[in-house]
């Protein structure tokens, strides 16, 4: 059950935030990884919750004393454009190049 959650937390935290299904590439290494309910997140001094393209709320994740925070959650809160190229497993903030604007604006 615990390696299942922590596949599970892995996924939310690198991919779910992206909007992208899983990457079944040779790069991945299996982790033992925490969803961690717990971590307060304020913006501004404001508190913010985490969410998901679908609005669905995500949660921080800890692994080995560090804190991990799904990216398009964090994106969504700063109002910032992301976007994840699959074919070159590249993810975009703000701007892809060049003064290029992400087409999709959060």
């Amino acid at each position: 059950m615990k390696k299942k959650l922590a596949a599970v937390a892995i996924g939310l935290g690198m991919f779910v935030s992206l909007g992208t299904g899983v990457y079944a590439g040779s790069n991945l290494q299996e982790i033992k990884a925490y969803l961690n309910g717990d971590i307060q997140i304020k913006y501004n001094g404001e508190p913010v919750q985490l969410q998901d393209e679908q609005g669905q709320v995500v949660l921080p994740i800890t692994y080995e004393g560090s804190t991990y925070m799904p990216l398009r959650g964090v994106a969504n809160i700063l109002k910032t454009a992301v976007d994840y190229d699959p074919d070159t497993n590249t993810v975009y903030l703000g701007e892809k190049q060049d003064g290029v604007p992400i087409a999709k604006r959060i």
